[in-house]
């Protein structure tokens, strides 16, 4: 019959879900304790409503998303309970892969949930938490390592990429929230084309000759370009502070102006 000591029991366990960074799993430099601290939640909400002077109540304002902190505990440790050798080669790999003051982390999670595992991702900041607190003295310790979510949102690894011409169409993503992490690429037209949201009123116009030549509008970085050339004095838009944006589920967009936008949105997640 074979036996398991506390020590090894405390070091077996398999990963439902995991946590990498920059492409390497977290779990190889020990054993993830928690992973659940923040990493499923919702960002912290800016934009509070406005009382103005002579009004009942306030008035509502739309808010925008910041940062978000997140937690992953890991257990690094030795091959036995005297191997202390081993617990500080753990703890050095996993120090060197979150350590980077000057770079920000790309953090990537997979989520089970009953249709499959979902693996999304965000960029991050490592904030602290490699100093350890010790189980087994010398081989086993305990880290709560601290990062923030730059992006706010977890975001697909794909964009969904779609084109909408004659007339309109519908743009369908998943996602748990609005993004704004859209792409546009205007193609045939000789005036104004204008792409209107039907869904939730937001609207982008490009005023210029796009036949002979694309113009890709970067929503999320308010770049327009025609062949290397800056048009973004073309561009006029409405509905929202982004030229556009796109919601969770049917989105029903109208083009005028002819010719075809294809579209390229990166679904966001809580």
């Amino acid at each position: 019959m074979t036996t398991t000591t506390p020590f090894q029991q405390m070091c077996s366990g398999s990963m439902i879900q995991g946590i990498s960074i920059n492409g390497t799993a977290l779990h190889t430099s020990g054993r993830i304790e928690q992973i659940w601290e923040e990493v499923l939640g919702s960002p912290q909400l800016y934009g509070l409503p406005v009382h103005l002077p002579l009004r009942p109540g306030a008035l509502d304002i739309p808010q925008i998303v910041g940062p978000r902190e997140f937690g992953v505990g890991i257990i690094p440790y030795g091959a036995n309970d005297k191997d202390q050798a081993g617990h500080n080669d753990q703890w050095r790999t996993l120090a060197r892969l979150v350590w980077s003051p000057k770079t920000p982390l790309t953090v990537t999670r997979t989520v089970r949930f009953t249709a499959g595992d979902e693996t999304h991702e965000c960029s991050a900041k490592f904030l602290g938490g490699l100093s350890p607190t010790m189980i087994v003295p010398g081989s086993m310790s305990r880290l709560s390592l601290r990062f923030l979510n730059l992006d706010g949102y977890w975001f697909a690894l794909a964009d969904v990429i779609d084109t909408i011409s004659g007339g309109g169409g519908t743009f369908t993503i998943t996602g748990d929230a609005t993004t704004r992490r859209v792409s546009l690429t205007f193609s045939g037209g000789t005036g104004v084309q204008t792409l209107t949201n039907t869904t939730n009123g937001v609207a982008v116009a490009y005023n210029g000759d796009t036949t002979g030549t694309d113009v890709d509008l970067d929503v999320f970085g308010f770049t327009a370009d025609q062949g290397g050339s800056n048009v973004v004095g073309n561009v006029t838009h409405s509905g929202d502070e982004f030229w556009m944006a796109v919601d969770p589920g049917d989105n029903v967009f109208t083009l005028t102006g002819g010719g075809s936008v294809t579209i390229q949105a990166r679904e966001a997640y809580l």
